[in-house]
């Protein structure tokens, strides 16, 4: 038969839950260094907003595409610019990239107005007409 003090028994009982508690500090302190890098909207402007925090305002039309260049597509009703953040999803609702786009097509197009010009935000393909092709348009006269 044994004997114990009481400060044995006490440390014995102790360590688990020591262990638990410096397990369980280090996983809070992982999740609270990981969640919020995890759910930090995108350093680009696809949230809406503006440099300055100011809200976006965005409007749509329903345009037929005639053709793109790099900087800009061209409609009938004027010119909106694009940039590397302009979200363009094809027909399928798959993202297709300003090189992989056919034009003409039928599209609704959210933009802004920023310095006096239109900027799209998002281009969403709605319909590729018959022969259209990738090709790009220059913006200068020839």
């Amino acid at each position: 038969m044994k004997f114990f003090s009481m400060a044995y028994t006490m440390n014995q009982s102790v360590r688990p839950s020591l262990k638990h508690v410096l397990l369980t500090g280090l996983i809070i302190l992982l999740l609270g260094w990981v969640l919020p890098v995890s759910a930090a909207p995108p350093e680009h402007r696809k949230n809406n907003s503006t440099e300055e925090g100011l809200p976006l305002v965005l409007s749509k039309v329903n345009v037929t595409i005639e053709k793109k260049s790099l900087e800009h597509i061209f409609t009938m009703s004027g010119k909106f610019g694009i940039s590397p953040e302009t979200l363009i999803i094809g027909t399928d609702g798959k993202e297709v990239s300003i090189k992989k786009m056919l034009v003409p097509c039928d599209a609704e197009v959210s933009y802004s107005v920023e310095n006096g010009g239109r900027v799209a935000h998002r281009i969403n393909i709605k319909r590729v007409a018959d022969g259209a092709s990738w090709q790009w348009t220059s913006e200068k006269p020839e």
